[in-house]
């Protein structure tokens, strides 16, 4: 699963919408919404990264860095 799919997830299972998540990072909704969805090659920086995680209670490896094994 990529990460915008586990953070997608992440959201649902915490009752919060994109919009909310888009506010505790300090971007516009469309911004958040281009990142999660990597329109025009945009990415979340580290800081946004470690907001992110930690609003959701995980760790950046469960989000950014893991990889499934076949």
């Amino acid at each position: 699963m990529n990460y915008t799919n586990k953070i997608k997830s992440l959201l649902v299972l915490n009752g919060m919408k994109q919009s909310e998540m888009a506010q505790i990072i300090g971007v516009t909704e469309v911004t958040f919404s281009n990142k999660l969805n990597r329109k025009g090659n945009k990415k979340f920086d580290i800081d946004e990264a470690l907001i992110i995680c930690k609003t959701l209670n995980v760790t950046l490896n469960e989000i950014f860095l893991s990889k499934e094994v076949a």
